[in-house]
């Protein structure tokens, strides 16, 4: 008997922990049921959030989601400048942003919105909160990113001035826009009749800045004339129209070639220096130099003015003496080429007269021919040419021979039997002709 009731007490308190733990699990399944239906009925996000730009306003539309129990609507906006690639960004690193500002508070029915409030050159991005009627706030959406369409140009500026600064670059100096939304600035450059082309953007760096300069180089032929222009260009690519167009030609520092081929020529008591002319465009003049090889080792200067012809006279020398001459080529911005090469000429005496040839005779020789010989003699310092031999057979004298310095001379080409007569004159180098010889005659020998 007590063995049987030892048996039943153990019995029992096993059942009775069998229906602890019982009890305990249909709490806990209570307990998951419950949290499940509050999951349930938590508010979903809004889904399919667009937003809209047109030239003045951005309109901002939503799906609610499929349950009930949404009360209001709250839109948030967050503003950045258009100048940050939100397009790069992907979507999940947005939903990491803030929300930044709460735009509306609306009842459930609308589910767009318009957003009159914003401006040019900024960026917008929406997101929209559902609430129930505890105030209790779904996940916000995923934004939804616009901006302004913009389809103005900015105002045009205006050019103030533009200077060279050297024969590679130059100076544009101008008032900026009006228009706040300018991102960038293009310099334009063209010639008389082409179209103009950007040779810079300027990006800035501070809109606030009411004048630009910027050099700009130019490799092209600093001789050429080139005209400026500039225009604005906004955030969203809108370009205005030219500014006002300058003319500049940028300073030149090439010099001018070195004139060639120097001629000099006493003339009476002057000298002429001749050159070809240099075939510059920008050729403003000449200079010549002079050097006396008996004085000063330094070429002067001769003339202070510019020297226009490729020509230039000395009527500074002096007779029976010693110069030499060089020319160099002057360009409109003042580059001197470098000077050619000194050429030496000595002057003859001034105011002498230029001699005849004496003594002229004339005999035949073994050939039957006419042979004419002279002396000649002459003043210090003056330079012969040659001698012209004339011969007449009646009563003109015509120049029988080229002119050569020479003391005789054989005719070759005479009719046996007629008479001649003979004469010769001197030519100095600076053109001056003597007065003729005595005049001989020759009667033509044996036919």
């Amino acid at each position: 008997m007590k063995k049987f009731i030892n048996r039943t007490d153990a019995t029992c308190k096993m059942e009775m922990a069998n229906m602890r733990g019982i009890w305990f699990l249909v709490l806990l399944l209570s307990a998951s049921a419950v949290f499940a239906q509050a999951a349930q009925t938590r508010l979903q996000p809004a889904q399919s959030v667009t937003a809209e730009s047109s030239p003045t306003d951005i309109t901002i539309s939503w799906k609610l989601p499929k349950q009930n129990g949404v009360k209001r609507v709250q839109l948030y906006r967050k503003t950045a400048d258009l100048t940050q690639n939100w397009d790069s960004q992907k979507r999940s690193q947005l939903t990491s942003v803030d929300l930044g500002v709460k735009l509306v508070n609306l009842e459930p029915a609308p589910t767009t919105y318009r957003d009159k409030y914003v401006e040019s050159g900024k960026r917008y991005y929406y997101r929209v909160l559902l609430l129930d009627s505890k105030n209790k706030a779904s996940e916000p959406s995923v934004p939804a990113i616009a901006s302004l369409t913009d389809n103005e140009a900015p105002v045009a500026v205006i050019l103030d001035k533009a200077s060279a600064i050297d024969q590679e670059a130059l100076l544009l100096s101008w008032k900026a826009s009006e228009s706040k939304d300018v991102e960038a600035y293009r310099i334009y450059r063209m010639r008389e009749g082409s179209s103009a082309h950007v040779i810079k953007i300027i990006n800035l760096d501070n809109s606030g800045k009411k004048h630009y300069a910027v050099r700009v180089r130019q490799k092209n032929n600093a001789q050429i004339a080139y005209e400026y222009a500039v225009s604005a260009v906004d955030i969203a690519g809108n370009e205005s129209a030219l500014s006002n167009r300058i003319k500049l030609r940028l300073a030149d520092s090439v010099a001018p070639q070195i004139p060639l081929q120097l001629t000099l020529q006493q003339v009476n008591e002057h000298i002429e220096i001749n050159w070809l002319p240099n075939q510059e465009t920008d050729l403003a003049g000449y200079r010549v130099y002079r050097k006396q090889t008996a004085g000063s080792n330094d070429f002067k200067l001769l003339h202070k003015k510019l020297i226009i012809d490729n020509r230039f006279t000395d009527t500074t020398v002096k007779s029976l003496s010693d110069y030499r001459y060089r020319v160099a080529a002057v360009d409109s911005y003042g580059n001197e080429s470098k000077a050619s090469k000194g050429l030496l000429f000595r002057t003859t005496s001034f105011n002498v007269p230029l001699l005849a040839p004496q003594k002229l005779t004339v005999n035949t020789n073994k050939k039957g021919l006419p042979f004419l010989k002279w002396q000649l003699k002459q003043h210090k310092g003056v330079k012969i040419a040659g001698v012209i031999i004339l011969r007449s057979d009646g009563d003109d004298y015509k120049q029988i021979s080229d002119i050569k310095k020479q003391i005789q001379f054989t005719v070759k080409s005479v009719v046996l039997g007629r008479t001649y007569k003979y004469r010769v004159q001197l030519l100095s180098t600076t053109g001056d002709l003597s007065d003729a010889s005595n005049i001989v005659m020759w009667k033509g020998g044996k036919k």
